[in-house]
């Protein structure tokens, strides 16, 4: 024979729902609020970088140049790296304008990869043919525009690659 005994029960009770109006509210204030941050972190301009802050890298490949770093500088002391991660010694160049050049016009008509037979326009403040490898130099900045330019120094130095321009001002 057996013998049954009652067990208890329970009684389950639904969650409780959050109301479909409070669940997309803060769906949409998080959407706004992200969507927010993103437009202010890509239309974000600070304006010109201290030298000493400043971001300046100039890397030649072999094939190409390229810079990366800031545009808008404030004039004093910067550091300039630069990259040679070809095979073969490279000419790196950094050519300054004063503001209102007429010279620097045509500089920059000339594109960002051509050639050319003649000496650059323009002061030169940095003009040194470096190995492969990296590179840092001082630089004191003024007023003006820098165009940073690298040329393969071995054999057929005429072919420039110009990625860089840097504008720099008093403040």
């Amino acid at each position: 024979m057996q013998t049954m005994e009652p067990t208890q029960t329970t009684q389950v009770t639904p969650r409780p729902r959050r109301p479909k109006a409070i669940v997309a509210l803060a769906v949409a204030i998080v959407f706004v609020a992200g969507a927010a941050i993103a437009i202010w972190a890509v239309t974000n301009d600070g304006g010109p970088v201290a030298a000493e802050d400043a971001r300046l890298e100039l890397t030649f490949t072999g094939d190409d140049a390229s810079y990366v770093g800031d545009r808008e500088i404030i004039e004093g002391l910067a550091e300039l790296v630069f990259i040679n991660d070809g095979t073969q010694p490279v000419w790196f160049v950094v050519q300054y304008f004063e503001p209102g050049s007429a010279a620097l016009e045509s500089e920059l008509d000339r594109g960002t990869d051509f050639f050319t037979n003649g000496t650059p326009p323009g002061a030169t403040p940095i003009f040194e043919q470096h190995d492969p490898g990296r590179t840092i130099r001082s630089i004191l900045l003024e007023p003006g525009t820098y165009v940073l330019q690298a040329a393969d120094a071995s054999g057929d130095s005429t072919h420039v690659w110009q990625p860089g321009i840097v504008e720099v001002s008093s403040d």
